[in-house]
C-alpha cells in the first residue's frame, strides 16, 4: 500500500467593511459598517499609508499584530484619529484615564503638527486602536534611552 498526500483547495466569500474587517456573512458587515465604529474608522483608513505586522516594522513583537501607519493632513483627520480612540476605548472618557487620553491627544496633535507619521496598534484581530507614537517621538525616545551620563 502506498500512502500520498493531496492537498485540497476551497474558496468561500468574506465580506470586507470599508476599513478592512472581514465578516461572515453581509448582514454582519452591514451592521458592523453601520456601527459608530465602522463609521469612523471607515474615515480613519484613507489615512492610513501602510499595514504592516509589528514584527516587520518594528524587528521585534508579533507577526500576528498590526500596526497602521498613518499621516493625518488635516485637523479634521487628528480629530477623526481621536475619536476612533475613543470609540473603540471607551473607558478613556472616565477621570481615571484623562492622563491617558491627554497623551494621545498631543501625540495625533504633534504627528499633525510636525507632518510627521503615527503609529497605530491594530491588535492580533483588528480589535483595537492604540497609538505607540508618531516617527518623531519614538526617535526621542530611543535617544533618550542612549544617552549617557554625560549627554544627560
Amino acid at each position: 500500500m502506498e500512502i500520498i498526500q493531496r492537498e485540497r483547495k476551497s474558496t468561500y466569500e468574506v465580506y470586507v467593511a470599508a476599513d478592512g474587517m472581514e465578516f461572515r456573512t453581509a448582514e454582519e458587515c452591514k451592521k458592523y459598517e453601520e456601527s459608530a465604529n465602522g463609521v469612523v474608522m471607515a474615515k480613519v483608513r484613507p489615512m492610513v499609508i501602510k499595514e504592516i505586522t509589528e514584527e516587520d516594522i518594528f524587528g521585534f513583537g508579533s507577526c500576528d499584530n498590526t500596526v497602521w501607519v498613518a499621516k493625518p493632513a488635516t485637523q479634521e483627520d487628528a480629530d477623526t484619529i481621536l475619536q476612533a480612540i475613543i470609540v473603540l476605548n471607551p473607558h478613556l472618557t472616565k477621570d481615571d484615564y484623562k492622563h491617558i487620553t491627554e497623551r494621545q491627544r498631543v501625540l495625533v496633535q504633534r504627528a499633525l503638527d510636525e507632518n510627521d507619521f503615527i503609529f497605530i496598534s491594530r491588535g492580533y484581530e483588528m480589535d483595537c486602536f492604540w497609538l505607540i507614537g508618531t516617527r518623531n517621538s519614538m526617535k526621542e525616545t530611543l535617544d533618550g534611552f542612549t544617552k549617557t551620563d554625560e549627554q544627560a
